[in-house]
């Protein structure tokens, strides 16, 4: 129990951390604020967000497997 919990947080977390970073980028990109965001995490965020989530689902695929078995 305590693995899954901690899987989803980790996913969660990591989701989060990249969602923010795009969004920053996307705004300092869109208005020229100048903050300096690099622009390949444009492209590169929602593969690894797709990638974690198949991670998290292998995970819980593994941990149910594994749970089963006496």
């Amino acid at each position: 129990m305590g693995q899954r919990k901690a899987v989803n947080v980790v996913c969660v977390a990591f989701v989060a951390l990249v969602t923010v970073m795009w969004v920053a980028t996307a705004i300092d990109k869109t208005f020229d604020m100048g903050w300096g965001w690099d622009s390949q995490i444009l492209w590169l965020g929602p593969p690894m967000i797709l990638f974690a989530v198949l991670l998290r689902f292998c995970a819980m695929a593994i941990f149910k497997f594994v749970g089963g078995n006496p």
